[in-house]
């Protein structure tokens, strides 16, 4: 059995949302899919005749590991950046209760640290994803504060779909 070397792939990638880049990540950015299904099932057969997806859902995890009002910010729905004097800002975490996600979702980039910024052939956009802080934020001595990010993600009308993989801007032909 033969295999091709340059197709396995390791490495971090960038992380931008709603064009800003998150900056350095700490614990690898991960891609997950819950997908939930139904069997098909008759009294005469013993074994499922057919299984059937009824749902899915795509959640990317980011662990951000630069502290920032507007990193902090996206952990927390419905939060506030003030900025005051001399550009000091402060995080008003606010009550996000009725916030609908999918209208407030932007879009997700995760493209590999050993591409160039134009080379988008390994490239995940996510047109729809909205962040919300996933567990704790631990005060450590021996380790930086992580915000570990989890984004739900949303079917895009536009795109037909939830995310692409490659250069988003190719069509067919």
């Amino acid at each position: 059995m033969a295999g091709t070397a340059t197709n396995v792939n390791i490495g971090p990638c960038w992380v931008t949302y709603n064009s800003v880049d998150l900056g350095f990540t700490k614990g690898g950015v991960k891609i997950g899919a819950d997908i939930s299904e139904s069997e098909v099932t008759v009294d005469q057969n013993a074994l499922p005749l057919d299984g059937l997806i009824t749902g899915m859902k795509i959640k990317v995890t980011v662990p951000v590991a630069e502290w920032t009002p507007a990193n902090l910010a996206l952990a927390f729905p419905g939060s506030v950046i003030v900025t005051g004097t001399g550009g000091v800002k402060k995080v008003v975490l606010k009550d996000p209760g009725g916030m609908s996600m999918k209208e407030n979702a932007q879009s997700l980039l995760l493209h590999p640290t050993d591409k160039l910024a134009s080379d988008k052939s390994e490239d995940f956009l996510f047109p729809k994803a909205f962040p919300k802080l996933n567990g704790e934020i631990a005060f450590d001595p021996e380790n930086p504060k992580i915000l570990e990010l989890s984004f739900s993600v949303f079917y895009d009308d536009t795109l037909q779909g939830f995310c692409t993989f490659g250069d988003p801007s190719i069509t067919a032909a």
